[in-house]
């Protein structure tokens, strides 16, 4: 309870709520002002529709590139208004085909990355609000502009004056994130869990957690006042906390050894509790950063740190067998990441109280940003059936066809539901490129829904005023964008509950009546989302774990190849090493969130699951191994040159791990354990 309250309580300090709460009054400024201006009801909605639709386009990241992502899609939504406002609510043929074009097009566009792809979202839907418009047309083409013109000046001069708390905002959420992957660790010592799912858990949690890291470099290292005190401090917070991510890499059969050796042990207990302390003492430090609580004094796992270090003690004085040998130096490996997150974590804590020297920002950040690149080969590249994002856009540009010729020819026709074409808005939100998260987010829209028809019913019972049910929507818009990325049920339901307000203004149809129709057009696109990613040009996960594999085998062999360069060649620089790190973990990130969706799908289509499962955690522990050794020659300076066979173990390593040599059925699969005797060199020779 006590923790639903904190989360509760932290929600209210997040980015989320902000980004909600700062779309929330984007929307409404225009509205009031045209308001104050004697605008009527339908210049209101109009208005204010347009604001919320070129919000959907306003996504994170620096000044320049949201100014970018907001002028495409100002000019877009502006030529598609000026187009489909001609059919005035009607649906003929050139409507049916024309929006199923747009609908190919803008999904089309995903291809180009997340981004894109809202951006094709938002032309998506605001040509379907336009299509259904029934009043004058150069009346609500300029009452859109108004709408669509004030937002983008609005999120510009918000992205510029509050530029560095949006910066310090997002790098919170590293904090909150970190913590999570801790709490996963943590879970993988604890001896009466499942080791497979909480080892994939942990594989999880490293998604949002290298999306978050990500976001705050482009947003810090793009920013243009580098000199800025504040920006070099969270720079400092942020290099801190990417370290402490990166040296608690631990290969699965760590875990298992740990388990196996010292089963039901107190060192059992000391890690599991040590790493869940830890994440409780970066939520703790997350909250200090936004405001919402004071520092901790101290880190909360010492105790436990020490514990350890005296049964490693313990351990070192006795007469140890082989396999004993291993054992305790995968537990002397584990305690050493431990006391370095330690000397980590007091440095972060250290940084925010203003008790040690801020750390300058120098060039090297420059390779850290990530770019968007657009070019004409990536569409040569997708204009295949074997592309999944051309099978999505023409799998969803059919169902909307074969949707709105429905809704269009008997639906209409004969009056069945007075607005059908909610099914066609629905379809649209529900269709994704796979079966599984079209599945979980028709599940999460029918309960999101069923839940904001009931609360708009209780609502309308009372018979309240036109402010009060203004302030309802205001807050139900706030709500739905800061609940967008955390939870979609919620979302939905504030959607349903703004919706069905506004309607209840300007309809004549009781809130009982529209409440029940929503869930019956939600049910129906649902069937028809389903149906379609089913059945029509399928993209099964059978066929994207293969592709993600062959990747995965290159970008292994890159890493150990780039290892040698900086180490042995001393080619490049050590940086160029992290950056392999991280975008192969990336990879295997995408394959362990392909797997999960895997399993959601019907059995048939499952594919050969085991053998990349295993794959998967297999390339997970190799890369661990070549990170460990990768940190251990930088930290202890020491030259590979002067270790006997070093580089004749590597050169062995690159032949095994060789993509290009085709593996016998009798070669045995490289594990990483392989690579242990290279650290133990590098240790040993220090």
């Amino acid at each position: 309870m006590n923790r639903s309250l904190t989360n509760i309580y932290r929600f209210f300090f997040s980015y989320d709520f902000t980004i909600g709460l700062y779309k929330g009054i984007g929307v409404f400024l225009p509205v009031f002002i045209v308001y104050l201006l004697g605008g009527e009801t339908k210049n209101l909605i109009t208005v204010g529709y347009a604001s919320l639709t070129i919000g959907i386009a306003d996504q994170i990241g620096s000044f320049k590139h949201k100014r970018n992502e907001l002028l495409i899609t100002l000019v877009g939504t502006l030529l598609i208004t000026i187009y489909f406002a001609q059919f005035m609510g009607t649906m003929p043929f050139l409507f049916i085909i024309s929006l199923s074009i747009v609908v190919f097009f803008s999904n089309f566009m995903s291809c180009f990355g997340p981004k894109a792809g809202t951006i094709g979202f938002t032309f998506i839907f605001i040509a379907m609000i336009t299509g259904r418009n029934t009043y004058n047309v150069t009346e609500y083409i300029i009452d859109f502009s108004i709408g669509a013109i004030f937002y983008v000046i609005y999120a510009l001069l918000f992205s510029k004056v509050f530029a560095n708390y949006i910066i310090r905002q997002t790098l919170s959420s590293c904090y909150v994130h970190l913590a999570r992957y801790l709490q996963a660790i943590s879970e993988c010592y604890r001896q009466n869990s499942d080791l497979e799912k909480s080892f994939a858990n942990l594989i999880e949690t490293q998604t949002t957690l290298i999306a978050e890291f990500q976001q705050t470099r482009d947003l810090l290292y793009r920013t243009t006042n580098k000199a800025d005190i504040k920006i070099q401090k969270m720079a400092g917070e942020l290099t801190l906390l990417t370290d402490v991510y990166d040296r608690m890499v631990a290969p699965f059969q760590d875990f298992t050894t740990i388990r196996q050796s010292y089963e039901n042990s107190d060192i059992q207990i000391f890690l599991r509790d040590l790493y869940r302390k830890a994440a409780n003492n970066l939520e703790e430090m997350s909250l200090h950063t936004l405001g919402g609580g004071e520092m901790i004094r101290r880190l909360g796992f010492k105790a436990e740190l020490r514990a350890l270090e005296f049964e490693l003690e313990i351990l070192k004085n006795t007469e140890l067998d082989e396999a004993a040998s291993e054992a305790y130096g995968v537990l002397a490996a584990h305690y050493r990441k431990a006391w370095v997150m330690n000397r980590q974590l007091d440095k972060v804590r250290e940084l925010l109280l203003g008790q040690t020297e801020i750390p300058t920002l120098g060039d090297h950040f420059k390779k850290h940003i990530s770019h968007s690149h657009w070019s004409w080969n990536i569409v040569k590249e997708n204009l295949t059936l074997s592309s999944d994002f051309m099978r999505f856009s023409i799998r969803t540009a059919v169902a909307m066809f074969a949707t709105l010729s429905f809704i269009s020819l008997v639906l209409d026709q004969k009056q069945i539901l007075a607005h059908s074409f909610w099914i066609a808005f629905t379809l649209v939100t529900l269709m994704r490129p796979g079966f599984s998260i079209t599945r979980e987010r028709s599940q999460a829209r029918i309960i999101g829904t069923v839940l904001g028809c009931i609360i708009v019913g209780i609502i309308v019972s009372f018979e309240p005023s036109l402010s009060y049910i203004v302030m309802y929507i205001m807050v139900s818009i706030i709500l739905s964008n800061a609940l967008v990325n955390l939870d979609y049920k919620l979302c939905v339901m504030f959607v349903t509950i703004y919706v069905l307000l506004t309607l209840n203004m300007t309809d004549d149809l009781s809130g009982a009546s529209i409440a029940i129709e929503r869930v019956i057009d939600t049910a129906v696109a649902a069937v028809i989302a389903i149906f379609f990613t089913i059945y029509f040009l399928p993209s099964w996960e059978k066929r994207e774990a293969p592709r993600l594999a062959e990747r995965i085998r290159y970008h292994i062999y890159d890493v150990l190849e780039t290892l040698e360069a900086v180490w042995i060649k001393k080619s490049v620089e050590p940086s160029e090493f992290y950056i392999k790190l991280k975008d192969t973990q990336s990879l295997i990130i995408q394959l362990s969130n392909s797997l999960t969706r895997m399993q959601k799908e019907p059995q048939k289509f499952h594919g050969d699951f085991h053998y990349y499962n295993e794959f998967m955690i297999r390339q997970q522990s190799v890369l661990s191994q070549l990170a460990i050794l990768g940190y251990s020659l930088e930290q202890l300076h020491k030259d590979p040159s002067s270790i006997p066979e070093f580089s004749e173990l590597i050169m062995l390593t690159k032949l095994r791990l060789d993509p290009t040599i085709p593996s016998s059925e009798k070669t045995k699969p490289f594990t990483g354990q392989e690579l242990k005797p290279l650290i133990w060199m590098v240790e040993a020779n220090t």
